[in-house]
């Protein structure tokens, strides 16, 4: 599970470098719950904790492929 689960996200990455929005959208479903749970553990409160996803995921989006070294 966890083998083809790192694929997925591989792929999401790829499409997203090649400018897949649709690919933001499904990376979000996957790993946003547990980012969100992560940054409210750090900062105990829930707006914070959104914010700091929100903008997690807008700097994913506006310069995702070049911070994770993912070619299009």
């Amino acid at each position: 599970q966890r083998e083809r689960d790192d694929r997925r996200d591989r792929k999401l990455f790829s499409l997203l470098a090649s400018g897949d929005v649709a690919a933001l959208g499904e990376i979000y479903d996957r790993h946003g719950p547990a980012l969100f749970r992560h940054a409210f553990a750090l900062t105990r409160h829930t707006s914070d904790a959104e914010d700091l996803v929100q903008a997690a995921f807008v700097r994913l989006a506006t310069r995702g492929a070049p911070l994770l070294g993912v070619r299009s």
